[in-house]
């Protein structure tokens, strides 16, 4: 008779305990957040997650809560010191934005959220969310059973069988918190212990050694996934060397080393590279059943925070008048009708564009977020509403 697998069960236990130890509510986030470097923005982000969740379950029993959700765009627009301005002090803000931060994303925190629900939930939101191409990527710490789950019953079978190394990943980061978290792990160990964060290295050798590789570069290094045909087709691939807009070096300047120029022109290839995935970006949000997907895991999510007990302000995100030409008009309308339909929603209010706007390109510092002009302009009218919501409740409303 076979003996019972007592070494494998206690592997599996000793793995647990380490998992929450190392990853759970003490776990040093704030030297994680420190240990990563310049470019790491998600990385970082992350670990800003962590620690405003820690702030969350924290905060005083008679203060006002109000999370804060979305992308890079929401890290932008929704600066505390504007949102903060004559609110009462007991009102805190807590932000959960950062870079690559999608739909899905978004509902997996959210999920988290429950465990302490807010008193005000706010997303910022526009089609270049809820219709851009479906990407999953477990670099971000998106594992979350509840979330991965919902998105395995949206998904075609075709797709979930093509995507099924990307799926067996989010449901091991849904278990594992060391392999949720590992891409930050290592970043923060790069920079702390082996020294080779580019705080760290020689300028000039910095740039000699990537000096090649600003001819043939794409605008982005992430694996994606993409669901944006009506077959669900993945992968799809980053835009060829081929398809990069054309580069020509910038002339050295009287008095300027060869390093200096070198650097120059590291700085403005790399801002013509942000430029146009930027501007892809915007061209790749459009119709079809990947914005259904995205749809669904929003209106999943602003649910899920109703029936805790928080209420939810959707704000209709800007974008730079300069890429008006790229959106396509029958997706922005599909996206406002899917907005009116959560704003019926008891509970649920919307801040659209055309309340909080204009806002001009020069409130912009690119194609996709605001600049600290207009990012106090969109704060003063989020705090007008926010002011309204919490005198309805019973709160008090500032001045």
């Amino acid at each position: 008779m076979k003996r019972f697998p007592w070494a494998g069960l206690l592997a599996v236990v000793l793995i647990l305990v380490i998992d929450a130890l190392a990853f759970g509510e003490f776990a040093p986030w704030q030297w994680l957040a420190d240990g990563t470097g310049p470019g790491q923005h998600m990385e970082r982000g992350l670990a800003h997650d962590r620690l405003a969740m820690r702030a969350l379950s924290e905060a005083p029993d008679d203060s006002v809560r109000i999370v804060v959700l979305g992308s890079s765009r929401a890290e932008r627009g929704f600066n505390p010191s504007f949102l903060e301005r004559g609110l009462p002090e007991h009102v805190r803000f807590l932000r959960f934005s950062h870079a690559g931060m999608t739909p899905f994303e978004m509902r997996a925190v959210s999920n988290e959220l429950t465990r302490e629900p807010p008193e005000v939930f706010m997303v910022l939101l526009s089609e270049f969310d809820t219709h851009h191409p479906l990407e999953l990527r477990t670099i971000l710490g998106a594992g979350n059973f509840t979330a991965t789950t919902e998105l395995i019953r949206l998904v075609s079978w075709e797709f979930l069988f093509q995507e099924r190394d990307t799926f067996f990943g989010l449901t091991l980061a849904s278990a594992l918190n060391a392999y949720r978290y590992r891409a930050l792990w290592d970043a923060a160990e790069l920079s702390a212990w082996r020294h080779v964060g580019p705080a760290n290295n020689d300028v000039g050798a910095m740039i000699l050694n990537e000096v090649e590789r600003m001819r043939t570069e794409g605008p982005g290094r992430r694996q994606k996934t993409d669901a944006s045909t009506s077959d669900e087709r993945a992968p799809k691939s980053e835009p060829r060397a081929s398809n990069l807009p054309e580069w020509t070096p910038l002339p050295p300047i009287p008095g300027e080393s060869f390093t200096e120029t070198l650097l120059r022109n590291r700085i403005a290839r790399r801002a013509q590279l942000r430029d146009f995935n930027q501007r892809e970006q915007v061209r790749a949000a459009t119709l079809g059943p990947h914005a259904e997907i995205q749809m669904q895991l929003v209106e999943s999510m602003v649910r899920e925070q109703l029936a805790v007990g928080a209420q939810v302000l959707l704000v209709e995100g800007p974008l730079n008048p300069l890429a008006d030409e790229l959106r396509d008009s029958a997706t922005i309308e599909e996206f406002r009708a899917f907005a009116r339909e959560l704003e019926a929603l008891p509970g649920v209010e919307l801040l659209w564009l055309h309340e909080s706007g204009p806002f001009p390109a020069e409130f912009f510092g690119d194609i996709t977020h605001l600049n600290p002009a207009g990012a106090q302009q969109l704060c003063e009218h989020v705090r007008a509403r926010l002011a309204r919501m919490l005198s309805r409740v019973g709160l008090p409303q500032g001045h």
